[in-house]
């Protein structure tokens, strides 16, 4: 048979270091197979290795290439991962009644229950030569080159050996392409009697273990492609791994911290690549990227490419408006480092706050944290005060006063507004911070609605300072206040409101307590509690001493005069008639605080 002209041929070595012609082959076993001719990719863009080797004193070169699954390592030679058995027929018969290499697709519409080789027993005997076993793709791929010594000699015609060797290769690529094909073994039950020849079964675990191990190793040499390849290879490959990840969050989270090395590439268009793949990341996965989103923003603030920092910026804005609570974690002490120059100290100011400006925009909680942070450098004053309050004009004016009520009391909030350094903000700015420092005052949910933007939401914490001010200003003219004149807001619902006063009862934040009247619930001073029990305590105390004196002293007849029974009853009805005036006056002044403290 003529020699099989290669269409395509490439000197490269597989590895992409060596040459691989004139090297020469051998499998696993150390046997040697031929040397190798060119590399060869066919129709199907499948690599595969063009070899010669010497067979009965001929050169043969088969028809059928070493498809690049089976090359196991490239050194001063090349290496299969497995043997390959190959049978030197003497004879064009011999040749046709060569083992079947492997059961043909058409007739596994037997049960897959079972893989089944049939052995070649009765060939032998009619024959007289030995078969030879190729074993399921599944299993190795016996690469020995025998002769059998003992066979006697026919006078046949010779065998042609470029076929009989391209036959057995061709097994090797069956076997390969059957494998991707099905990608599965089926595993025996219970063998049937009737059926001959000898059976192999395979456990499902071994099975799988054995794509995973190819797996495994595929992933190892990618990622060392990701660290060591060129520029070229390295931006391939994170795409690449990038849509594996898609498909395995576990991969993902090897990924990560490969791509996060890369951040720092000399190479433009490899920092790109990784921004553009880890944007996609972020869409799709952005729980991977706990842990990494301060690094991320520090390399925003590093990056001198715009078109790499809009990536990174919208990787985090994403984060942000999915995972909050990721982003949230330890920014407020990285906004204080970022300001003072503990991190990117050869950074502009301006580079910082606009990158700033547009990952916190889209998150009113992270947007908090950034004006939170600038706040206490103004407060403070110094040379970093006058910048704050520039960098605060970009902010949006509601949400700086809901800041100031969240991180200062009211005392400290009034002398922060009306400062000279925060009135650099401009009028329109201050005038709406004071009306919101104004409720703050008062304590009234009311009047702050009327002020903050219906967008925002108003922070727990802010709702909590309000609550206490209301309550601990109610308490200071009234014993108690009952609790459901304090549950109906237009912000919260009356179990949250309900859940907060415990919160502040338990916290100590107001002076008061929990009581009962008459089924009702009352948040009564904690002054009048103490009060009462004490009254309680010396009631119960001086009516015990005087039960004790009653029974120690006789009783004597009193010598004194009778007083007339209709003056008697005059004085009672006057004593009474006192009594329930100062009383009604009293219920008047509770009911008229009681209704200003539902407002």
């Amino acid at each position: 048979m003529a020699e099989k002209k290669v269409t395509e041929k490439s000197s490269a070595s597989l590895n992409g270091e060596s040459d691989l012609e004139g090297k020469m082959i051998i499998d696993s076993t150390g046997a040697t197979v031929g040397k190798c001719k060119a590399v060869e990719i066919d129709e199907k863009g499948q690599i595969g290795l063009v070899f010669e080797v010497e067979i009965n004193g001929k050169t043969v070169v088969p028809v059928k290439t070493i498809p690049y699954s089976a090359i196991g390592k490239i050194t001063d030679v090349i290496e299969l991962r497995t043997p390959l058995n190959i049978k030197i027929a003497h004879s064009a018969a011999e040749l046709k009644g060569e083992t079947t290499i492997k059961a043909d697709k058409k007739e596994q519409s037997k049960p897959k229950e079972e893989i089944v080789i049939k052995s070649a027993t009765e060939e032998v005997e009619k024959e007289k030569i030995k078969e030879l076993e190729i074993k399921d793709s599944s299993e190795d791929h016996p690469l020995e080159v025998s002769v059998n010594e003992t066979e006697t000699k026919v006078e046949t015609p010779q065998a042609d050996p470029t076929e009989q060797l391209s036959k057995a290769l061709e097994g090797l690529h069956e076997t390969e392409e059957e494998t991707e094909e099905t990608k599965e073994l089926e595993v025996t039950t219970q063998p049937k009697e009737e059926e001959k020849g000898e059976k192999f079964t395979l456990p499902l675990v071994n099975q799988l273990m054995e794509g995973l191990e190819e797996s495994i190793k595929k992933l190892d040499k990618l990622f060392n492609l990701l660290s060591n390849g060129t520029p070229e290879e390295k931006i391939e490959t994170i795409k690449a791994l990038t849509s594996l990840a898609e498909l395995s969050p576990e991969l993902g989270l090897s990924l990560l911290p490969k791509m996060m090395q890369l951040s720092d590439e000399q190479h433009q268009e490899v920092r790109l690549a990784v921004a553009q793949e880890l944007q996609v990341l972020a869409e799709k996965q952005p729980q991977l990227f706990s842990g990494y989103f301060l690094e991320i923003f520090e390399n925003i603030y590093d990056e001198p490419i715009e078109a790499i920092r809009e990536h990174l910026i919208k990787i985090l804005y994403n984060i942000a408006m999915k995972k909050p609570e990721i982003a949230s974690e330890g920014l407020e002490q990285f906004f204080e480092e970022v300001m003072v120059g503990k991190r990117v100290p050869e950074v502009p100011a301006k580079v910082i706050h606009d990158a700033t400006l547009k990952v916190v925009s889209g998150n009113f909680q992270l947007a908090r944290i950034a004006i939170k942070v600038r706040l206490k450098f103004i407060a403070k004053g110094g040379k970093l005060a006058s910048r704050c309050a520039e960098e605060l004009e970009d902010y949006n004016a509601t949400l700086i006063g809901l800041a100031i009520i969240e991180s200062f009391t009211f005392e400290e909030a009034e002398k922060l507004v009306n400062s000279s350094i925060f009135k650099k903000l401009g009028p329109i700015f201050v005038e709406v911070i004071q009306k919101m420092i104004s409720a703050y005052k008062e304590g009234s949910l009311k009047q702050l609605i009327e002020v903050v933007d219906t967008k925002i939401e108003i922070p727990t914490t802010v709702i909590e300072r309000f609550y206490e001010i209301k309550i601990n200003k109610a308490l200071e003219g009234i014993k108690n206040i009952p609790i459901d004149i304090l549950l109906n807001n237009k912000i919260i619902t009356s179990e949250e409101a309900e859940q907060i006063i415990y919160r502040l009862i338990v916290q100590k934040k107001i002076n008061a307590a929990i009581t009962m009247n008459n089924g009702k619930t009352f948040i009564t001073s904690l002054d009048e509690v103490i009060n009462g029990t004490k009254k309680e305590q010396q009631k119960s105390t001086a009516t015990k001493e005087k039960a004790k004196s009653t029974k120690k002293t006789t009783t004597r007849k009193s010598t004194t005069k009778k007083t007339s029974p209709s003056t008697s009853k005059t004085k009672t009805q006057k004593s009474t008639t006192e009594k329930k005036t100062t009383e009604t006056k009293k219920q008047k002044e509770q009911e008229s605080k009681r209704t200003k403290t539902s407002e």
